[in-house]
């Protein structure tokens, strides 16, 4: 950027690319170079600030990936009140989805720093996304797990043995609660409990009491807990600046 004459001189590299191509810099145009022209005159929810790769992931009986009630969506609010990045919140169901978004993200820029979190089944989702882009050679920074549930109901959710976080995952955060009784309802006896994780990176399993008897349903609104979602993702921003 060139304070003199009020122009940007060089092109963004993270600006966004949904759909694909659309917001790249165009060498070509040089109406381009123009930071919010660049940006189709929007570039505050057009462009990534942070230099940071972030997607969430919403949890079993959500219908409405965006509703605000999501605990997964109050935290990209948050985030984006501190750096206005798009930040996608797809269904647990839509792993592809959120595969396709990151690559091509990569594609423009290499280098960014990948953080996915996810609640519930969005938990599970968020791990097998980042298995499945370490599959194809790339690495996690993050993963953040809230509550994660193995995909399946009702055996298949209650089973809380721990889940193998591998080494190109390079750290993990995961919340998770032995309170709940009664979240699965109709769908089968008992509550939902999260399982732990355990792998060779750096591996954090924070235990979140107080909650009470639907504490899977809780936990990802629950403040604590977004408040300490939020430092991990913020941390992870901040050590790309």
């Amino acid at each position: 950027y060139n304070p003199y004459t009020g122009t940007w001189t060089t092109a963004d590299p993270l600006a966004l690319s949904v759909p694909p191509d659309y917001y790249i810099q165009r060498v070509l145009t040089p109406q381009r170079f123009n930071r919010c022209a660049y940006a189709e005159n929007n570039p505050v929810n057009l462009s990534d600030l942070s230099g940071l790769v972030v997607i969430g992931y919403s949890g079993f009986g959500i219908s409405q990936e965006g509703s605000s009630s999501l605990g997964v969506v109050q935290i990209r609010s948050q985030l984006q009140k501190m750096a206005p990045d798009f930040i996608p919140v797809f269904d647990y169901r839509a792993v592809g989805s959120g595969i396709q978004f990151i690559k091509n993200q990569l594609k423009y820029d290499p280098q960014q720093p990948i953080v996915i979190y996810g609640h519930s089944f969005g938990g599970s989702s968020a791990i097998d996304t980042a298995k499945s882009l370490g599959g194809c050679g790339i690495e996690s920074s993050l993963v953040v797990t809230i509550d994660p549930i193995r995909i399946g109901l009702p055996t298949t959710a209650q089973d809380i043995s721990p889940v193998y976080i591998p080494k190109f995952i390079l750290e993990a955060s995961n919340f998770y609660q032995r309170e709940d009784t009664a979240s699965l309802g109709a769908l089968g006896k008992g509550g939902l409990q999260g399982y732990t994780l355990k792998g060779p990176g750096k591996i954090s399993n924070i235990l979140i009491k107080g909650l009470g008897p639907k504490a899977h349903t809780r936990i990802d609104n629950d403040y604590e807990v977004q408040r300490a979602v939020l430092q991990e993702i913020t941390r992870a921003r901040n050590s790309v600046k």
